[in-house]
């Protein structure tokens, strides 16, 4: 029997937003899998897991459609998250005004613990590895509207000293199975043996399997923080990542066939790209972009050393094995 009525009729429940996408279907069919938890009230544009309702977090949510419940948390995870793909206002539609609606709708509905979905990206590209101590730096609308996201957040938690906890997660690139992303286009360039390093070969990219990303929002769910602070952590494999790195071990783990990539200098391949951005514009999109590009020759690089220092249990403390499970589910 699941969760009944309290006094006042509501149920108890989990508000997630983003639910049907990416890591929210997957949060979802871990979080169910815990023994005892709430029902998942899901949020979202497009039909998913959970008890849906269809909401764009762009305009005011309406609270009434929510009255019958009543959260115990929200998991924000909706956003824009594909760079390149967007026009400029529309990171800021989502990622910012998005969440200065979810935040309302939290004030309205009483719910004071708040899990939020960052990105690494609020760091602008370097070799150097950045901490969650450091001070953000983003270069992209990408992170940007997702720093101002943040803000957001913070001023949350700071209106009222009874505000339980405040979560902010920055995920490395994410990948596992159902990914659309950058390791599947990477995946798929590997496989057809038409991939070229940018530049060099030692370019760092912090990543992580789904699995780590939703096992950790599980595991914070169910390990409350004290009040009053902004809890802030990296989601990332403990150790550095390299692209090569990453190039070898799909080819291990996929069974693609074992070539010597070449290294093509980055001005040259970045100057190559530029017509096919006029190509894309009328109709012919071809995956080659710019920004790609440059996010094969530019180090996204954080530590994930505050994760690791709690009790959750990597699902895939190394790259081999996380690439090896997504490739045994693929």
């Amino acid at each position: 029997m699941g969760p009944q009525p309290d006094a006042t009729g509501r149920t108890a429940a989990l508000l997630v937003t983003g639910g049907s996408g990416f890591i929210g279907s997957r949060f979802i069919e871990e979080y169910r899998q815990v023994p005892g938890v709430l029902p998942i009230v899901n949020l979202d544009l497009l039909p998913g897991p959970g008890i849906h309702i269809e909401c764009d977090i762009r305009q005011p949510i309406d609270v009434e459609q929510l009255a019958d419940y009543d959260f115990a948390a929200c998991v924000h995870l909706a956003a824009l998250a594909k760079e390149p793909g967007y026009e400029v206002h529309e990171y800021y539609d989502t990622n910012v005004d998005g969440t200065e609606h979810v935040l309302n709708l939290c004030r309205s509905v009483g719910i004071d613990h708040v899990v939020f979905t960052s990105t690494m990206m609020v760091f602008a590209p370097t070799d150097e590895r950045r901490a969650e101590t450091d001070i953000p730096d983003p270069n992209t609308h990408y992170g940007k509207s997702k720093l101002k996201a943040e803000r957001l957040i913070e001023a949350f938690l700071q209106e009222a000293p009874d505000r339980r906890v405040g979560v902010n997660l920055r995920p490395a690139v994410v990948f596992g199975p159902n990914d659309i992303g950058n390791f599947e286009r990477l995946r798929k360039q590997v496989d057809r043996n038409a991939f070229v390093y940018i530049g060099r070969r030692t370019t760092v990219k912090s990543c992580v399997h789904v699995d780590d990303v939703s096992g950790f929002i599980c595991w914070l769910l169910q390990h409350p923080h004290p009040p009053g602070h902004l809890h802030q952590y990296h989601v990332a494999i403990p150790t550095e990542v390299t692209i090569e790195q990453i190039v070898t071990a799909i080819q291990t783990s996929f069974g693609s066939r074992r070539t010597n990539f070449p290294i093509v200098p980055f001005s040259l391949a970045r100057a190559l790209s530029l017509p096919f951005v006029g190509l894309s514009r009328l109709g012919l999109e071809t995956g080659i972009h710019p920004r790609r590009i440059e996010k094969l020759f530019e180090s996204t690089n954080i530590s994930a050393d505050p994760m690791t220092g709690t009790a959750y249990d990597f699902r895939y403390r190394s790259l081999e094995a996380a690439v090896e499970a997504w490739a045994s589910h693929a």
